[in-house]
């Protein structure tokens, strides 16, 4: 159990940090991360992250495992596993409606849509809520942006430098519309964006900023614009 709990709030965090989704309690889950405890104050936290906990609940339920944070449970949710092949359609639905309570919170043709999506039984896990519940259902509610959704979304990335407590790393960022395949010169010539993003010690905001700007004025990507 300690295992699961603790990988859960190592992906949880991410997002609480960012005011995306679960209590304001950041700092909390913070301290439990590094100081390596999962216990029970820990697993009361996470059972207040009002889309995450029903998510882990449904998908432990349908395959009979007692515990909502066995490890594979929790892998099941973030990233996926067998374990969503578990859940049918109808019981992603009442998940949907009765543990989210979702016809409540979105407009009818916005939840029709969704519905719609459960017949080509999508799995139930992380990424699925972020793309296609563009209304965030946490404790705070309000419309997803495409900023929002690429910042709660899990994905991919390459670590490409390391100083001290800062990590460079190198991502795709979430776009509208499709990247030129591996091979192809994108339309006149010029390369789409890659992400760059600057992770530093927890709360040192001001020192991300400096860097930022000492980058900014390094460089001159800030001042290049694609072809419209």
């Amino acid at each position: 159990m300690t295992d699961g709990v603790s990988r859960c709030a190592h992906y949880a965090f991410g997002p609480n940090r960012l005011h995306m989704c679960g209590p304001d309690a950041n700092r909390e889950v913070l301290a439990y991360l590094n100081e390596g405890v999962a216990d029970g104050g820990l697993t009361h936290l996470l059972a207040q992250f009002k889309t995450l906990f029903p998510y882990l609940e449904t998908i432990a339920h349908a395959n009979r495992v007692d515990d909502v944070f066995d490890p594979r449970v929790v892998e099941a949710y973030w990233l996926g596993n067998k374990l969503l092949d578990s859940i049918q359609p109808q019981t992603f639905y009442r998940h949907l409606t009765d543990n989210l309570q979702l016809k409540k919170h979105l407009a009818p043709h916005t939840f029709n849509a969704l519905e719609n999506k459960l017949n080509s039984h999508p799995a139930p896990h992380h990424n699925f809520h972020v793309f296609n519940v563009w209304k965030r259902t946490g404790h705070v509610q309000e419309e997803h942006t495409l900023e929002s959704m690429d910042q709660c979304r899990i994905s991919w990335g390459k670590v490409i430098a390391v100083d001290g407590p800062f990590l460079t790393v190198e991502r795709q960022p979430l776009m509208i519309g499709s990247p030129p395949k591996k091979g192809e010169t994108p339309r006149g010539g010029v390369a789409l964006p890659v992400g760059l993003q600057l992770i530093g010690k927890h709360f040192d905001e001001p020192l991300l900023f400096r860097v930022g700007k000492a980058y900014q004025h390094a460089t001159d990507h800030h001042l290049k614009t694609p072809p419209l």
